[in-house]
């Protein structure tokens, strides 16, 4: 999260259309790793059961950010020439310092993994790693993550929430070709 807030805020000093492009790649090869981790983090935390409701929170609150991200850009446009900076360079800038305070705040806060946190009692967190672990499924023997791979596509139970995640990718960020 870090990294992405540099380069977000370096998207503010591209002087043409290549410096713009790069920064746009640079950005998504480091905003491509949130999702997953993401959703790592919480199946650290949470059993199967629980999980849905909180992959659920996760999206939502991205699709009330993009709702209200028009019209904050609106807000900050107004600053135009203010300190000799377009509108559109200050968007960059306040986003990305503002995701840098908060990529610092949760390298405080965030736990690695339940078991090395020193928020939670020894306690709490030998129940949050049983907790999970109790609904984990066992990791077969010689089993390797390509044939774990080939296994869960051959499952036609995995094609629905494919095609559901899909479309609700398509649906969110259809905004931004836009």
């Amino acid at each position: 999260m870090a990294l992405w807030a540099v380069v977000s805020t370096l998207t503010a000093v591209a002087k043409d259309f290549k410096g713009l492009l790069l920064t746009r790649l640079f950005l998504g090869v480091t905003e491509a790793p949130f999702y997953p981790g993401a959703l790592y983090m919480l199946a650290m935390f949470y059993t199967r059961q629980e999980i849905a409701t909180r992959i659920s929170i996760l999206f939502t609150a991205n699709i009330c950010g993009a709702a209200f991200a028009g019209l904050i850009a609106i807000g900050v446009f107004q600053m135009e020439n203010a300190a000799g900076l377009a509108g559109w360079r200050w968007l960059f800038i306040i986003q990305g310092v503002i995701t840098f305070i908060v990529s610092a705040a949760s390298a405080f806060v965030l736990p690695d993994e339940p078991q090395p946190t020193r928020r939670l009692t020894a306690e709490e967190r030998q129940l949050a790693h049983s907790r999970v672990a109790n609904a984990t499924v066992e990791l077969q023997e010689n089993t390797s993550t390509w044939r774990g791979l080939l296994e869960a596509s051959r499952d036609p139970r995995l094609w629905v929430p494919i095609f559901i995640q899909h479309f609700h990718i398509s649906a969110s960020n259809f905004k931004a070709f836009f």
